[in-house]
């Protein structure tokens, strides 16, 4: 994995954590606090998240479906 598949993943993971009620609330906050200059910055942000959250769903994920199986094959090892 490259360092920016790790961040894509953690990102999605804290989305996935805090809820999607939440992150709702983050991006009004964001908005009130004006974050970024132009509206138009807000929906860039919301799409780029929105696609790194479908491209690193752990949902039919064959990389996630590998790591649970190995780490199955480490735990059976090891008992």
């Amino acid at each position: 994995m490259k360092q920016t598949d790790i961040e894509n993943l953690m990102i999605t993971g804290f989305i996935d954590a805090m809820g999607e009620e939440q992150y709702s609330t983050l991006l009004q906050r964001m908005k009130d606090y004006n974050v970024f200059k132009h509206p138009s910055q807000y929906s860039r942000f919301k799409k780029a998240i929105r696609e790194k959250r479908r491209l690193n769903s752990v949902d039919g994920n064959p990389l996630i479906e590998e790591l649970e199986m190995k780490i199955g094959d480490v735990e059976v090892y090891y008992s």
